[in-house]
């Protein structure tokens, strides 16, 4: 009876030593799990994170407005732009995907093409501004000056050339000078390929706004659609 008395707190204490063990590898092993979740919950969120972020780079709308971005500051950002650069554009307008083939092809039926050579080599914005200091010596109110203002600001703002309010602008000013041209047709020949020039650089304008870009990719499937 002595011995029997005697073990039992002993036996009592290694089961609460062993109880106390194990509610420790316990609490260790919830612990390493909490803090594995966080990691984990952590790691997700960065990755759903980047994902979105991917989305809206890989966008195509964000797509094309950096390719027209890119676009503008190689031709348009010097203000340079020259006649000469204008089958260039078409052609990386095209290489792009910024101008669909029934565009590109509505452009090459008003002579704009992207393999035509062009030995002019005025740049516009200095015709522009001569145009508009001879205009203003003889008309001050001419109508002509608004309109070059116009077509200065399109030439100015082409890394914004896919928004419907520059494509509007470039697509008013083509239709201004589409009846400049008509009601001009004796001016010299040297002087009637520059403002035809300007007149084709604002068409091409008018062709990039997104709501244009529609239009053209809608004229493509029904002419696929009627063969």
């Amino acid at each position: 009876m002595i011995t029997n008395t005697a073990s039992q707190p002993l036996q009592s204490n290694r089961v609460a030593d062993a109880y106390g063990a194990n509610i420790g590898a316990n609490a260790n092993s919830k612990t390493e799990q909490l803090a594995k979740n966080v990691v984990t919950d952590s790691t997700s969120k960065k990755q759903a994170d980047t994902a979105k972020s991917d989305d809206i780079k890989l966008s195509p709308r964000a797509q094309r407005a950096e390719k027209i971005k890119l676009m503008a500051e190689d031709f348009f950002s010097n203000g340079q732009f020259g006649l000469d650069d204008l089958p260039k554009l078409v052609s990386r307008l095209k290489k792009d995907g910024i101008l669909s083939d029934s565009q590109v092809d509505r452009l090459a039926q008003a002579g704009i093409k992207a393999d035509t050579k062009v030995t002019n080599k005025t740049e516009l914005s200095s015709f522009i501004k001569q145009q508009s200091a001879t205009i203003a010596k003889e008309n001050p109110k001419s109508p002509l000056l608004d309109m070059l203002s116009e077509a200065d600001k399109v030439l100015k703002n082409m890394e914004d050339s896919h928004s419907p309010v520059l494509s509007q602008r470039a697509t008013r000013v083509t239709a201004q000078l589409a009846d400049y041209l008509k009601s001009h047709p004796d001016m010299p020949q040297e002087v009637k390929s520059q403002w035809q020039g300007l007149h084709s650089v604002m068409k091409v304008a008018s062709s990039m706004g997104s709501n244009q870009q529609a239009s053209g990719q809608l004229s493509s499937y029904l002419a696929l659609a009627r063969r």
